[in-house]
């Protein structure tokens, strides 16, 4: 994951290779707490008939992580998922302290 800080803005990117968006959730608090987490169920199936298995798999994993991003804007999110890179920017201004999390759409 690599966080820029610019005068008006920060940039977050993180590699999310073969990770659907509908697998990512982003979210941020009104102190500037940044989640980015990734659930991902994967299955495999080699099966000769209905109900004698040869072989079945199941894979389950997850991912946070969590960053402070001193002065974010909470309301001032935009998040973008593309070929496998997930682009975030994070307006600054003054903290409102509602202690409210925020969800982020992702494009």
């Amino acid at each position: 994951m690599d966080v820029l800080e610019k005068d008006k803005e920060y940039l977050v990117d993180a590699e999310l290779p073969g990770i659907k968006q509908e697998d990512v959730d982003v979210s941020i608090n009104d102190e500037g707490r940044l989640t980015i987490l990734v659930t991902r169920e994967e299955r495999t199936s080699n099966k000769s008939e209905e109900n004698n298995y040869v072989h079945q798999e199941r894979r389950f994993g997850s991912m946070k992580r969590s960053l402070f991003l001193a002065n974010a804007n909470p309301k001032d999110v935009n998040a973008r998922l593309k070929d496998g890179l997930l682009s975030i920017t994070v307006g600054k201004e003054g903290q409102t302290l509602d202690n409210q999390t925020h969800k982020i759409e992702i494009e």
